[in-house]
């Protein structure tokens, strides 16, 4: 599955429920908690990757759900950082990591 469709097959569900009325906070809001419980696994030595990919799907969920809220394309975000990575990868001294 590409980027594209994945944003493509998000936008045929139902925004985030929010008390509020306002999906983009309900989005913005599911992704900070998340992102705090995937938080669980540093350090571990043997992390369940399961239960990553898991929270790692619902992560990508509520991104991909905020960005329809913004109208952001994730596949020209994605491409466009891979670029900005590539070009600071040039700019670093050999051997730097």
């Amino acid at each position: 599955m590409t980027i594209k469709h994945h944003q493509e097959r998000v936008a045929d569900f139902p925004t985030v429920m929010a008390p509020s009325g306002k999906p983009l906070d309900a989005c913005l809001l599911g992704l900070i908690s998340t992102t705090g419980r995937f938080q669980q696994f540093a350090g571990r030595s043997r992390p369940d990757p399961e239960a990553a990919g898991e929270l790692a799907g619902e992560m990508l969920w509520l991104l991909t759900a905020a960005c329809n809220e913004l109208g952001v394309d994730l596949q020209n975000a994605a491409e466009s950082h891979l670029r900005l990575l590539a070009e600071m990868a040039k700019k670093q001294p050999p051997g730097a990591q």
